[in-house]
């Protein structure tokens, strides 16, 4: 959560100076083996990267992380339980960077985390963020003038099917189909399916169909929902409110994994793939933990016996004093 707090703050930065600040690090000693990506607009904006590869992976990043702000401002001791804690550092700097990035992948992400999140909040909360959110978009339509209409034109052009991007990455989905021809069930190999020898596919489930087949797609979406049955898990077994806004803080960001997987390459970008891993392990431990701490179901004290034997009879009450 600290690093992406960090990284979303490096956006800002990229947001409002149209520059890469991560284009002039450079670690004594070592050579970057990436090539240089210069900076994406869209419309009259620069789409932040951060120290990302691309503007998509850094909201990927900030997508999956912010759930678990939300969550660690919740359970903050300093904030009121039913006051305005999700308004943190955290959650303001990832969940305002993420408008930034332009693109429609991002907003419907950051509308999965509002979904799965605030209808599980008591209601003085949700109608507390509900009326943050209402004010941080008033913000940005007066701060950044024309962001929040250049994001609803993506919109609106997706919907009526002729945004050229969303059409080029349909195309791209019967051209997978021969290769998948050639080998159904495992495809050609984790890892060979490179954008210089074939094409871009903007899609992970595409991309695994393409080099691991039907077995490795499946073993992809239950990768997903195990994810997502972690979280479920953890809110269920949870007794304390802190640990099952946790639980929920990760069955969301399995679920933001899940959908935005459809929408690029995630887990070919290296934070985002290595993010999304750590959630996943990180969740499974701490399931572990919520399970040993779990009550235990009371013992029978008379289990049920061979035939022939009996309950023994209970002792008869002792006299009463004579006074």
């Amino acid at each position: 959560m600290v690093m992406g707090t960090i990284v979303a703050a490096v956006g800002f930065y990229d947001f409002f100076t149209a520059t890469n600040i991560a284009d002039s690090i450079s670690i004594p000693g070592l050579t970057s083996g990436v090539p240089q990506i210069t900076t994406l607009d869209r419309g009259a904006f620069t789409r932040p990267r951060s120290t990302t590869a691309q503007p998509l992976e850094s909201a990927g990043c900030w997508r999956c992380c912010c759930p678990f702000a939300v969550a660690a401002g919740l359970r903050s001791g300093t904030a009121p339980p039913e006051g305005l804690a999700p308004l943190g550092g955290p959650v303001a700097l990832m969940g305002g960077a993420l408008p930034l990035t332009v693109s429609r992948t991002s907003i419907i992400g950051a509308l999965i985390v509002i979904l799965v999140m605030v209808p599980r909040w008591k209601p003085q909360r949700r109608w507390t963020a509900i009326g943050v959110l209402a004010g941080a978009v008033a913000c940005f339509k007066v701060i950044i003038p024309g962001l929040i209409g250049t994001i609803t034109a993506l919109f609106a052009s997706f919907l009526s099917n002729s945004d050229s991007s969303t059409q080029a990455r349909t195309v791209k989905y019967s051209a997978i189909v021969p290769y998948l021809d050639e080998r159904p069930l495992f495809g050609r190999g984790l890892g060979t399916f490179i954008p210089e020898l074939y094409f871009f596919t903007d899609n992970q489930y595409m991309l695994t169909l393409a080099e691991m087949g039907f077995l490795g797609l499946l073993a992809l979406v239950f990768l997903f929902l195990t994810g997502i049955h972690q979280g479920g898990a953890i809110r269920r077994l949870a007794v304390g409110e802190s640990d099952r806004e946790l639980g929920q803080a990760f069955f969301a960001s399995a679920v933001v994994a899940l959908v935005v997987s459809a929408t690029f390459d995630a887990l070919s970008f290296p934070m985002f793939a290595g993010m999304f891993f750590l959630t996943i392990a990180a969740g499974g431990s701490y399931l572990g933990f919520i399970r040993r701490a779990a009550p235990k179901p009371r013992s029978v004290e008379f289990p049920c016996l061979p035939a022939g034997q009996h309950l023994p009879s209970p002792s008869p009450a002792p006299p009463a004093p004579v006074r």
